[in-house]
């Protein structure tokens, strides 16, 4: 059956979880041969093992996660499609053998392979790395040049590629399944990756004003939600994630929201979690305030009344009266 556009599959896989003598059948049939197509074998003297997240839509396909060591073969007899395998190795070392070049992929680099070829990839010790697939039917004509990317497959950092792998491993968990939104986050990627692999110029004009604007301030705010218990000063912030401070308000305005309204929600949203939780039942509330980021007592104690109706005290009572 042909999977919709709106269809999102999602999935996870770990080998500690099975019997080990079906583990490393059913990393070879689930992922390799229904997946990625490709015969997986272990390294010699070893077996397969992998922790690993799949989400597949009808044009996108990623995995992310942990695998051992292993030969991944693609002979022409399994070839089933033309898209476009982006791998970003976050850990590890590998060879990809494609379009007669032999390519060696280290730690930090991506590398783009082509479903529509023969291919081996070895992976010489347990690696982590995040495999993005794209319809090269969507991808392809937003490239400049795909052909001399595919005969020297290793992608040149820079901030796109930066920012996709952060934006895909965030996603990567369950994110990119929450209903209504994985079709916006899989058009951010799609943007991001030919950015990445180097994008026509009206296409990196659409691109920079979609994905790219998407994926920064998606960093930005991972830093603040990273930092709410520190001094967060916006010049710092933008300056953290390479945009300026005037970049950075722009992107906030675009949501119709400021860098300290999103500030102050998340660390009253903290506030609220730690006074609602058992665990910090005998903290008092003036501390927890303090070590959510707020310096004055009087202006939580108003902004938390008027965001959640109750004072941080009857919040307290009212959670502790229910677990009781």
């Amino acid at each position: 059956m042909t999977q919709s556009e709106d269809e999102l599959t999602s999935f996870h896989i770990s080998t500690a979880a099975l019997d080990e003598a079906d583990a490393s059948d059913i990393l070879r049939e689930s992922i390799g041969r229904v997946l990625l197509q490709v015969h997986m074998e272990p390294l010699d003297g070893e077996r397969l093992e992998g922790d690993v997240t799949f989400h597949a839509a009808a044009n996108f396909g990623m995995s992310v996660g942990t695998i051992s060591g292993m030969y991944n073969i693609r002979p022409p007899s399994l070839i089933a499609n033309d898209d476009l395998v982006l791998v970003l190795m976050r850990d590890g070392v590998g060879d990809l053998d494609q379009h007669a070049t032999l390519t060696e992929v280290r730690r930090g680099q991506a590398v783009l392979t082509d479903n529509a070829a023969p291919a081996s990839f070895t992976f010489h010790e347990q690696f982590n790395p995040i495999s993005l697939r794209f319809s090269r039917s969507l991808l392809a004509p937003h490239l400049e040049d795909l052909d001399s990317v595919l005969r020297a497959p290793v992608l040149q950092d820079g901030p796109a590629l930066r920012l996709l792998q952060s934006y895909a491993a965030a996603l990567g968990g369950n994110a990119l399944g929450v209903p209504k939104l994985h079709q916006t986050s899989i058009k951010h990627m799609y943007d991001l990756a030919a950015l990445a692999i180097g994008a026509k110029r009206d296409s990196a004009e659409v691109a920079a004003n979609r994905g790219l604007r998407a994926a920064r301030l998606h960093a930005v705010k991972t830093d603040i939600v990273r930092n709410l218990r520190d001094h967060l000063s916006p010049d710092a912030v933008a300056v953290r994630n390479g945009i300026s401070p005037r970049y950075m308000r722009m992107l906030f305005e675009r949501e119709g929201t400021s860098f300290s309204e999103f500030v102050l929600v998340k660390r009253l949203q903290l506030a609220h979690h730690m006074i609602s939780q058992m665990q910090y039942v005998d903290r008092p509330i003036s501390s927890i305030a303090f070590d959510c980021g707020f310096g004055d007592l009087s202006h939580f104690n108003q902004a938390f009344r008027r965001r959640y109706g109750q004072t941080p005290s009857e919040v307290r009572s009212s959670a502790h009266s229910i677990e009781h």
